[in-house]
């Protein structure tokens, strides 16, 4: 493939997006190239900067798909990754926090039918 003659543009190795990455590639008999073939960048704005200057390609988020051209990857299953809602439960909550946080949990467990 064309695409396969640009470095691969990566988190750097201690990202959980990066961690999240190489276990979903090898889980599905896939691996991350050598490092002569990468790009190593801090962040996810990082990493979408040095797409859009052309340094290579990447994975990433829907989320941080604007002006950059996506490619859906058919032989490559979704990629998904857990997030978790944290706060201090011995604290008392203001009203509208407390109800944000009931509303994403809500949220997400009509989406998953939990």
């Amino acid at each position: 493939s064309d695409l396969m003659k640009f470095p691969l543009v990566i988190r750097e190795s201690d990202s959980g997006t990066r961690s999240v990455l190489e276990e979903n590639l090898e889980r599905n008999g896939f691996s991350l190239p050598s490092r002569k073939k990468t790009v190593e960048v801090g962040g996810t704005h990082a990493l979408v900067q040095a797409v859009r200057e052309g340094l290579g390609f990447s994975f990433v988020s829907s989320f941080h798909v604007h002006d950059l051209f996506e490619l859906n990857i058919e032989d490559l299953p979704e990629i998904k990754r857990k997030f978790y809602l944290l706060y201090r439960s011995d604290s008392l909550l203001d009203r509208k926090v407390d109800e944000f946080i009931r509303f994403v949990i809500d949220f997400f467990k009509a989406d998953t039918g939990v």
